[in-house]
C-alpha cells in the first residue's frame, strides 16, 4: 500500500513539473509568437471590375508548439464605421520553426457597394477606409489565441469634385432655347470610367424640362451639354444617372440658377 501511495505521489508531483513545464514554455512560445507577427501594408489591384485588397501576415514561429486552425478575419468600414466588406482566410497549420512564413488574405471590394445611401459620398469624395483584422489560432494544440489589428487603406472617388458650371441660353426658335454648360469631375479612383451619364433638366416640382446625355470621360474631364427647353427661366435643378460597368448610381440632384437669355 506504502509503495502505491508513494507511486501515486511520484506521478502527482511529474504531472505538475510536466504541466508547469507546458504552461512556462507554452506562454513563452506565445509570446515570441505574438512578438514575431508582422502585417504588412494592404496592396491593391483590379480584378473583375472590383477592387482586390490583400492582406500579407508574416509568421515567425521561433517557440516551440506549431500553430493550427488560424483563422483571419477582416472589415472594411468607412469612417463612420458603416460596413463596407469582409471577408476570411483559414490555415489548417503553421508548423513551429516556421520563418518568414507567409499568409496573404484577399478581401474583394466593389465600387457597386458604394451605391447605398450611406455611402454614396464615396463616389465624390475621397477617405481613407479602416480595415479591422482579427487573428484566432489554436496555439499547441491546446491553446486558443485571439489577436486584433488594424490599419488604414485610401480610397480614391471615381467622381470626385462634381461641378456643374457655365451655364447659359440661347434662343433657337421662339419658344425654344438651348440650354449649354459643363459637367465637371476628376476620376481618382483605381478604375478607368467607362458608360454614360444622363442628364435632366427639371424645374422647382420636380417636372422634366429637357435631357441629355453622353459618354464619360475615363479619368474625368469637362464634359460639355446642350439640352433644349422651352424656358429656361424654369430650370430650377439637373439630375444626373451614372450607368457604368462598375456602378450605376441615380439620381444625383444638383440645384441650378437659371440662365437669363
Amino acid at each position: 500500500m506504502r509503495q502505491a501511495i508513494r507511486a501515486l505521489g511520484w506521478a502527482a508531483t511529474i504531472f505538475w513539473i510536466v504541466l508547469l513545464f507546458f504552461t512556462v514554455t507554452a506562454a513563452y512560445s506565445a509570446f515570441k509568437v505574438a512578438q514575431g507577427l508582422r502585417l504588412g501594408r494592404p496592396t491593391t489591384n483590379q480584378q473583375d471590375g472590383s477592387l482586390l485588397v490583400s492582406l500579407p501576415l508574416t509568421f515567425n514561429d521561433t517557440g516551440l508548439y506549431d500553430m493550427s486552425n488560424f483563422n483571419i478575419t477582416t472589415l472594411i468600414r468607412d469612417g463612420n464605421g458603416t460596413f463596407i466588406s469582409g471577408s476570411s482566410t483559414f490555415v489548417p497549420l503553421i508548423p513551429r520553426e516556421s520563418k518568414n512564413f507567409l499568409v496573404t488574405h484577399n478581401l474583394s471590394l466593389s465600387p457597386s457597394q458604394m451605391t447605398t445611401d450611406n455611402l454614396a459620398y464615396l463616389l465624390f469624395n475621397d477617405s481613407t477606409l479602416n480595415v479591422d483584422a482579427i487573428l484566432k489560432l489554436d496555439f499547441a494544440r491546446a491553446i486558443p489565441l485571439e489577436l486584433a489589428t488594424n490599419t488604414s487603406m485610401p480610397w480614391g472617388a471615381p467622381l470626385y469634385s462634381l461641378t456643374i458650371s457655365d451655364i447659359s441660353a440661347t434662343m433657337i426658335t421662339p419658344g425654344r432655347f438651348g440650354v449649354t454648360f459643363s459637367v465637371s469631375y476628376e476620376n481618382h479612383a483605381f478604375f478607368d470610367l467607362d458608360g454614360s451619364v444622363l442628364l435632366e433638366l427639371v424645374d422647382h416640382v420636380g417636372n422634366r424640362l429637357g435631357t441629355s446625355s453622353t459618354i464619360l470621360l475615363p479619368r474625368g474631364g469637362s464634359i460639355p451639354f446642350e439640352v433644349v427647353v422651352s424656358n429656361p427661366l424654369d430650370i430650377a435643378a439637373a439630375r444626373l444617372s451614372f450607368n457604368t460597368s462598375y456602378f450605376s448610381y441615380d439620381p444625383l440632384e444638383i440645384p441650378l440658377v437659371a440662365p437669363h437669355v
